[in-house]
């Protein structure tokens, strides 16, 4: 029997529930993964108070750059009520009995979907996704036995990736506290730049949303990478910090990749180490520009560190490749699954549909 399929705005209805009560003063933002993630924006000065609240179920979308990313941010609250930015879209199902909001978010996932999306950006020039358009798209809906069997699957997939995201985030704090062992009782101090090089990223318009043979390079950006190049412009290990926008938000690269012009990119040999005392800055101190925030090469490179013996620093180094080793498997791990959950979703658009 063919899959009936339904418009969005026949299933879910939006809500704009304000943060006025301030349960948080935490924004989230959504990554192109289609996951939440705490803000590193600057809220300085900022009313969060104007800010929605995402309940428990509740989605929450970013409507503005699918034209740009190829990919609408999109994601489902499954904890605790958080905040977004008033410029979000969110929104619940209407009837939870007819559809499951974690079969939705399977839907969401799609190639197809997003396929959509970017469709109905073309009437805009910034590549923003027209609200009207949005709630338009048809979703396949299938009888709830068939919701149950694909969402039970992804539950478990996503239970092991959380497992796995528990010990990811244990090891990162057994990091960070073999760092404050070895540099809390110090009273020396020294500049970033002493310990490494800060250069800055480079414009890539020749670009890619998802990888192929050709488009096989990470373009690293501000939140991580932000599509494929077909070259590098900078030989693993190396790290990134934002310097614009999502200011501040560090990560760390093991394969070589096309740093973008919205990072400033950090090499050393003390890659472990340096990265502790990247996460440890405060960058709303080194802010410059507007509400979006500016950092320069040359204020990263004079931030004052603490000053550590290069024995002292190379023992550290080599405990914490260890347990990074451990935690780029875990990682690895989730990748697979996440492609797991990728292909399950995808089953759901290879179903016949019934056009209503």
């Amino acid at each position: 029997m063919p899959t009936k399929t339904r418009r969005l705005k026949e299933i879910v209805k939006r809500t704009a529930n304000k943060n006025s009560c301030h349960i948080s003063d935490q924004p989230w933002g959504i990554n192109i993964d289609k996951t939440f993630m705490p803000s590193v924006a600057n809220i300085n000065g900022v009313d969060l108070s104007k800010y929605k609240i995402v309940e428990k179920n509740q989605f929450a979308c970013n409507r503005m750059h699918v034209g740009r990313d190829g990919r609408l941010p999109i994601a489902l609250n499954t904890g605790d009520p958080i905040i977004v930015s008033p410029a979000y879209d969110v929104f619940e199902i209407r009837n939870s009995n007819e559809i499951m909001p974690e079969y939705m978010m399977l839907f969401f996932r799609t190639a197809f979907f997003d396929k959509e999306c970017w469709f109905y950006t073309d009437a805009d020039v910034r590549g923003a996704l027209v609200g009207d358009s949005f709630y338009d798209i048809k979703v396949p809906v299938p009888d709830l036995d068939e919701q149950r069997k694909l969402v039970n699957i992804s539950r478990k997939i996503n239970n092991s990736i959380n497992k796995n995201n528990l010990i990811i985030e244990r090891l990162e704090k057994l990091l960070k506290h073999s760092f404050y062992d070895n540099t809390n009782s110090l009273s020396s101090k020294t500049t970033l730049d002493a310990y490494c090089s800060i250069t800055s990223g480079k414009t890539q318009n020749d670009k890619r949303k998802s990888p192929d043979n050709d488009y096989a390079t990470p373009i690293a950006g501000a939140s991580g990478i932000i599509g494929y190049s077909k070259k590098s412009n900078y030989e693993a290990p190396f790290l990134t910090v934002g310097r614009v926008g999502t200011f501040g938000a560090v990560n760390i690269y093991f394969e070589d990749a096309w740093a973008a012009d919205n990072v400033l990119v950090v090499q050393t040999d003390y890659v472990e180490f340096v990265n502790q005392i990247l996460r440890k800055i405060d960058y709303s101190q080194l802010q410059k520009g507007g509400v979006q925030g500016l950092i320069t090469q040359t204020d990263l490179k004079q931030v004052a560190v603490p000053s550590l013996d290069d024995k002292t620093i190379l023992e550290f180094e080599k405990k914490a490749t260890k347990i990074r080793t451990f935690i780029r498997l875990l990682e690895h791990e989730n990748a697979t699954m996440n492609t797991l959950i990728e292909a399950l979703s995808s089953s759901i658009n290879n179903k016949k549909m019934e056009v209503s």
